[in-house]
């Protein structure tokens, strides 16, 4: 569920054997006081109707690149566009940038909808870290769906920072062919 690559840090949208549909992947960073004003850091439609790139809509320049046999439909999310995986290898590949990494004590958000079925392992949906060595005591975020059906978010901040933090079950159980 994460690419293998020798110390690049990327973003992964990568349920490398999860099938199913993503839609309006937005990641936020905040400050206290949280503003509307201040936008997503990163915020994906998939709302393109062919290519293999997908426009980050934030106006940060956070494009992705789809892997594999990965494709858009443009009416097919929940509001507006999805990115289609079959799950077999496929994926969408955001370069590392400083505006993705978050500092210890920083608050976050990442949302998103998913649209396929439970799975029989953890299987990533977004995840950020060390290509190498994904769940690095380095940093990493991760949100995938649960072996038993639900969704987990997992992190860890960079080196020596605060220990690993696991959500357990969030959000509602996942039905196949519900947003």
């Amino acid at each position: 569920m994460f690419t293998h690559r020798f110390c690049n840090i990327v973003v992964n949208l990568r349920p490398r054997f999860l099938a199913g549909a993503i839609s309006g992947l937005a990641i936020l960073l905040s400050t206290a006081p949280f503003s509307p004003a201040q936008g997503p850091v990163a915020w994906w439609q998939f709302d393109e109707a062919d290519g293999t790139e997908s426009a980050d809509s934030s106006g940060n320049g956070h494009d992705g690149t789809l892997h594999g046999d990965a494709v858009f439909e443009p009416e097919g999310g929940r509001f507006g566009g999805a990115v289609s995986l079959d799950g077999d290898g496929d994926y969408v590949e955001v370069p590392d940038a400083d505006e993705l990494e978050f500092p210890a004590g920083q608050d976050y958000s990442i949302s998103l909808f998913y649209n396929g079925p439970p799975t029989n392992t953890n299987d990533g949906l977004v995840s950020k870290g060390y290509a190498d060595n994904p769940r690095s005591p380095d940093g990493y975020y991760l949100l995938q769906v649960t072996s038993s059906g639900s969704y987990e978010f997992d992190s860890r901040c960079c080196s020596g920072g605060t220990p690993r933090v696991r959500s357990g079950q969030v959000g509602p159980s996942i039905v196949d062919g519900e947003w």
